[in-house]
């Protein structure tokens, strides 16, 4: 059989019999997110001249079974975000 007929054949008795077959999916299990704050200041005064966010976000994911719902393994998906200009208030010491 080929793998062309292995497919068509899956796919046919997945039509006919209304059954999925299992795979492996990431599921979402962690959210983990930072907002980091840089400050530009001016000089020996230490005045804060700007202040710059950022955010980063990591996903974890873990590969799960569709049907047994066993699990393997773990990946992280990172984001971050562009760096913007922010009120100088938040970048200066409580």
């Amino acid at each position: 059989m080929t793998k062309t007929t292995m497919l068509l054949a899956a796919s046919m008795f997945a039509a006919a019999t209304g059954t999925a077959f299992a795979a492996w999916e990431p599921a979402l299990i962690n959210t983990t997110t930072n907002t980091i704050f840089q400050a530009e200041t001016a000089g020996k005064s230490g005045n804060v001249k700007a202040c710059f966010q950022q955010t980063v976000t990591v996903n974890t994911f873990q590969w799960t079974h569709t049907q047994t719902g066993n699990t393997r393994g773990t990946f992280d998906e990172t984001t971050v975000s562009d760096q913007v200009q922010v009120d100088n208030s938040l970048c200066e010491p409580a």
